[in-house]
């Protein structure tokens, strides 16, 4: 979980529908209609990322239960307390990455290659080396809630993060995603 999924499918995942939420409006440029109707741009960013959060969580959960329940099978004892750990640290990736996703998506026009290398460059290799950098990390927030809700010395990353500031972490990054990419839609050319 921590160094796979957690650091490349999860962000990916999120990358996908995060991105095509407000970008494929923008491509298709079917966005200019969306913001004839009389409802508030930050209403129209709010609803996006419910969508994301929506499509996204009970997909990645359910993978991760079945991911659980596989690896499990025979050994229950030893892996009953990892399927909430991993279920609570990657509803906070989701949202983290939902949100910084679709800011970018209002941002750059080809969000989806950017994100790659995001995801590649700065949330799976940097991180890994720099220590720096793992504190501006989603993937470190998101492996920091991990490591200490499971309380196991055989989960350890460097440098963990307390519990509140995750949260408090998480909490800023979607607001102020939510607010730059609100300010962003007002700014847009819809033309």
């Amino acid at each position: 979980y921590l160094d796979f999924f957690a650091a490349t499918l999860l962000p990916l995942a999120t990358l996908v529908l995060a991105t095509a939420a407000l970008g494929d409006e923008i491509e298709d440029r079917t966005l200019q209609y969306l913001a004839l109707k009389p409802i508030g741009r930050f209403r129209i960013v709010l609803q996006k990322f419910l969508a994301i959060l929506i499509v996204a969580v009970p997909i990645v959960w359910a993978g991760i239960a079945l991911t659980w329940a596989i690896a499990s099978f025979g050994y229950y004892d030893g892996m009953r307390d990892l399927l909430l750990p991993a279920l609570l640290s990657s509803l906070i990736a989701i949202l983290g990455f939902g949100a910084l996703f679709l800011l970018l998506s209002l941002v750059i026009q080809r969000a989806l290659i950017v994100g790659v290398f995001y995801v590649f460059i700065w949330e799976s290799a940097l991180t890994r080396y720099l220590p720096g950098i793992r504190s501006i990390s989603i993937r470190h927030y998101t492996q920091s809630l991990f490591v200490r809700l499971v309380d196991d010395r055989r989960f350890a990353i460097p440098q963990v993060s307390a519990q509140s500031t995750v949260i408090i972490t998480t909490i800023a990054i979607v607001a102020i995603s939510l607010l730059l990419a609100t300010w962003r839609l007002r700014r847009m050319s819809l033309e």
